[in-house]
């Protein structure tokens, strides 16, 4: 199991039946291509489903026959592309159909290709944080080639349909905290890989994450667009404080609503080395991933955010993949952004005075009085205060003071 100091970055392949893609594999794409080699059925559950190349995608699979059904979003079913899709005759519903609410959020990003003819060899399901908006933000998917997975997912989306076939039954369909768990099971095995696969809110995601927080043997990180679930990021800052089990993470940075700004301070104030992205709220875009990644080996990804209502009324998705190969492409996207986030952080760019020359005696007893965050100067935070020499950065609130520590 490798640090995430490390300087040595592994290149592995995903497994031949399940896939893994990242912003920079161009999603919208990606998407399309998965939608373009529908044969018979296309299943979508999608929290927003409007960009113009995937939109175009599916009226083409559906002007040459495949059968088609949409979930969404009701904020979003009148956008311009979903309503090209109902206009072309394709079934479109939202999760206010029939005597359920639109209280909450439809905010599942998944489709099953192919499950409703009579093969079981050519069934796929594509699930990720992915939403098709055409926006570019931090986002990932897999496609999984998988009989089983399919069966759990259409599953899900049978209930929310209320039916089984093409037309939706407002009679029967259920949404958000109305649902209940229909999936045949919940664990499949594909290419020897263990995935499982859960819902929200019946399926009570967030206990599923604190068993691996509490089993977690080394290292937890984690990239997180939403996160204000207090239970979960305790449970992280118990395991670093008690057993000294590694906690990274990037949280996104949204000047306007401040989500996430008291989990960033809950592990501030705990020494735990999470950033910001988008420091500067200057980028233009969303680090929108929901991943965790549990001892180099388990991989969280999908629709999940460590919410609240994620939890408890939002309709979700999560698949927890158990495989260190896959768990390294996840480990790589990690640290490519967790990396680019500390330099731009980084002290040399927030303190340029010249250094303090400190022993390293006197900077013990200092940090006896004050409450100061000891960092080097990757930007990465000193746990451990003895035998500490070279240059450190002092970072007390807003103000920083360069050291350099001799004996």
């Amino acid at each position: 199991m490798y640090s995430l100091l490390s300087l040595i970055i592994l290149i592995l392949p995903s497994t031949p039946n399940i896939q893994v893609y990242f912003e920079e594999d161009t999603l919208s794409k990606k998407l399309a291509y998965f939608i373009s080699n529908a044969q018979y059925s296309l299943d979508i559950c999608f929290h927003q489903f409007y960009d113009y190349e995937v939109i175009d995608s599916t009226l083409s699979a559906w002007n040459r026959g495949v059968k088609v059904r949409v979930i969404t979003e009701h904020d979003y079913i009148n956008y311009n592309g979903t309503q090209e899709l109902e206009d072309a005759g394709i079934p479109v519903i939202d999760e206010g159909i029939g005597g359920n609410s639109t209280d909450h959020r439809m905010h599942n990003k998944f489709i099953i290709r192919d499950f409703r003819d009579q093969d079981t060899t050519n069934n796929a399901v594509w699930v990720g944080s992915f939403n098709a908006s055409g926006y570019t933000h931090a986002d990932n998917a897999i496609l999984v080639k998988s009989y089983a997975l399919s069966r759990i997912f259409e599953a899900e989306f049978n209930q929310m349909w209320g039916d089984t076939g093409d037309t939706p039954n407002g009679v029967y369909a259920l949404t958000g905290s109305n649902k209940h768990d229909e999936c045949p099971f919940h664990q499949v095995n594909v290419d020897g890989t263990l995935l499982e696969a859960y819902f929200s809110p019946y399926n009570r995601i967030q206990n599923h994450i604190l068993d691996y927080i509490n089993l977690a043997q080394s290292e937890i990180d984690f990239l997180m667009f939403t996160f204000t679930n207090y239970a979960i990021y305790d449970a992280m800052g118990m395991r670093f404080m008690n057993d000294s089990v590694m906690v990274y993470g990037v949280l996104d940075y949204d000047l306007e609503h401040d989500w996430n700004r008291d989990a960033y301070n809950y592990f501030n104030q705990h020494n735990i080395p999470v950033v910001w992205d988008n420091y500067d709220s200057g980028h233009g875009s969303l680090l929108h991933d929901k991943v965790m990644i549990v001892d180099d080996s388990i991989v969280f990804m999908g629709s999940y955010n460590f919410t609240l209502r994620a939890d408890t009324s939002n309709d979700e998705s999560c698949v927890i993949i158990h495989s260190p190969e896959i768990a390294t492409l996840y480990k790589n996207e990690f640290t490519k952004l967790y990396y680019e986030e500390v330099n731009e952080q980084s002290p040399h760019n927030l303190c340029r005075n010249k250094p303090v020359i400190l022993k390293s005696n006197d900077l013990l007893r200092l940090l006896q009085h004050k409450s100061f965050t000891i960092l080097r100067p990757d930007g990465s935070i000193i746990h451990n205060l003895y035998n500490i020499k070279g240059v450190v950065f002092l970072k007390s609130d807003k103000t920083w003071q360069k050291l350099l520590i001799i004996r």
